[in-house]
């Protein structure tokens, strides 16, 4: 899910010919794909430093979904700099 969460925000930006709704569809659905692995994580009892940066990435996400332009964009970048810190996370322990 984190995987497939973070090549949805790469899709997001910098291509120019998506329209806004199609980038906040594809914005949206890497938010429900990271509080599904979130999720997991709580629900078997793993990787809580993980899980704590998929609720901050999920976070992020919430708030681009709804932002425009430049910002909305530093905030999908930022949320997949997290993603990237919660994977690692997960290969640490």
């Amino acid at each position: 899910n984190i995987r497939e969460s973070r090549q949805l925000l790469i899709a997001a930006y910098p291509d120019y010919r998506l329209t806004n709704a199609q980038r906040v569809s594809l914005i949206r659905r890497a938010g429900f794909e990271i509080d599904d692995a979130r999720q997991v994580l709580i629900g078997g009892g793993l990787h809580p430093g993980a899980a704590a940066k998929l609720l901050e990435a999920h976070g992020l996400i919430q708030k681009a979904a709804s932002a425009s332009g430049s910002r909305a964009k530093r905030l999908v970048r930022e949320a997949e700099s997290i993603l990237v810190l919660a994977r690692e996370r997960m290969i640490e322990s």
